[in-house]
């Protein structure tokens, strides 16, 4: 009978030992001139943990399993920034991450008609425009 209290004892003192092998991921989002990315979305895949920077561009991540993640990080004016790190038990990874901004190409524009009446030099006020009732009185 005390073998198998000794036994559970010690299998139960394992699976302490073993659930509590974790690892933290912490680290810190900027600009490339070194300003804080505010509400920057860091995903870790596989296991599909999210979370936001705050105001100083920080994060963090708690209770990671050992083993491989990849990063992802996006914001919609910068470019999206996907990056791996292993993770050992018991080990805190701190990351400090560059994001560039987005290049956005937009397309020709071509004006084809001008909208409204050409103003004339001696016209004050458009009575087409006024928000009030107006009277124009003229020489």
């Amino acid at each position: 009978m005390i073998h198998r209290y000794i036994l559970v004892c010690l299998l139960n003192a394992l699976a302490l030992a073993v659930c509590s092998q974790t690892a933290i991921l912490r680290g810190t989002i900027s600009s490339s001139d070194g300003t804080p990315i505010v509400d920057a979305t860091i995903a870790l895949d596989p296991d599909k943990h999210r979370v936001k920077s705050d105001q100083k561009g920080y994060f963090l991540f708690k209770d990671l399993y050992p083993g491989t993640y990849y990063i992802r990080i996006d914001h919609p004016d910068y470019a999206t920034l996907i990056d791996s790190v292993i993770y050992t038990a018991n080990h805190t990874v701190t990351k400090h991450m560059v994001l560039s901004p987005k290049t956005r190409i937009i397309d020709e524009v071509n004006i084809t008609q001008s909208v409204g009446e050409p103003l004339s030099s001696d016209q004050l006020l458009k009575m087409s425009r006024s928000a009030m009732p107006v009277q124009i009185i003229s020489r």
